[in-house]
C-alpha cells in the first residue's frame, strides 16, 4: 500500500538523521569530557562550545562543528513535506472508498430498476392478453395498477440519475486529488530533499 510504503520512508529518514545526530552528540560529548577541561555549556542551544583559548585539541573542534552543520540542517522540513505527502495520500484512499461505495449503490439502482421494468413488462402483457380475450371483469383495477408502477418506475429512474450524478462528482473529486495532491506533494518532497542535500554538501 502506497501510504505504507511512504511512512516506511519517512520513518527511514527521520530515523537515520537521529541516529546521525545521537552519534557525533555523543562523540561531542565524550571529547569534550575527557579531552578538553574549559568548556563553557549553553543549556538552551543544548550545545557544548569549546573556548577559543589556544591548545583547544582539533578534533573536538571538528567534532563540535560537525555537529553544529547536522543541527542546521533541514531535515525538519523534509519531514513536514513527507507527512503532508502521507495525508493526501490518506484522504485519496478515503474519496476513493466513497467512489467505490457510491458506485456499489448506483449499480444496485440500476439492477433493481431493470428487475422493476421486467416486471412492469411482463405485468403489461397480462393485462393486453387479458382485454384481448375479455376474460377479466376487473380491468380497470389493473390499468390503474399498471399506472401506479409506472409512477414508482419513473421514481426509481429520477434516484438513480441523482446517485449517478452523485458518483460523478466522488470520480471527479477524486481525480483532482490524485492529479493536484500528487504533483504538489510529491514536488514539495523533492525540494525539500533537494534543498536538505545542497546544504549537507555546502556544510561537508
Amino acid at each position: 500500500m502506497l501510504e505504507t510504503e511512504l511512512r516506511n520512508w519517512r520513518s527511514c529518514f527521520t530515523g537515520y538523521i537521529a541516529a546521525q545526530k545521537a552519534y557525533v552528540e555523543a562523540l561531542d560529548g565524550w571529547l569534550s569530557r575527557f579531552l578538553l577541561s574549559d568548556m563553557e555549556y549553553y543549556p538552551r542551544a543544548r550545545s557544548l562550545v569549546p573556548s577559543q583559548k589556544a591548545g583547544t585539541p582539533a578534533m573536538v573542534v571538528i567534532c563540535h562543528e560537525w555537529l553544529t552543520s547536522l543541527r542546521k540542517l533541514p531535515d525538519q522540513s523534509v519531514s513536514c513535506s513527507m507527512r503532508n505527502f502521507i495525508r493526501t495520500v490518506r484522504g485519496l484512499w478515503i474519496k476513493q472508498g466513497e467512489e467505490q461505495q457510491q458506485k456499489r449503490k448506483v449499480d444496485r439502482l440500476a439492477k433493481e430498476l431493470d428487475h422493476k421494468v421486467l416486471a412492469l413488462q411482463k405485468a403489461e402483457n397480462k393485462v393486453l392478453e387479458s382485454k384481448l380475450s375479455e376474460d377479466e371483469p376487473d380491468m380497470r383495477q389493473r390499468i390503474e395498477y399498471l399506472s401506479g408502477r409506472k409512477e414508482l418506475l419513473d421514481m426509481c429512474r429520477r434516484k438513480l440519475e441523482a446517485e449517478k450524478a452523485k458518483h460523478r462528482d466522488r470520480m471527479r473529486s477524486t481525480h483532482e486529488i490524485t492529479i493536484n495532491g500528487f504533483k504538489i506533494g510529491l514536488a514539495g518532497i523533492f525540494e525539500s530533499l533537494s534543498q536538505f542535500s545542497k546544504e549537507a554538501v555546502e556544510q561537508g
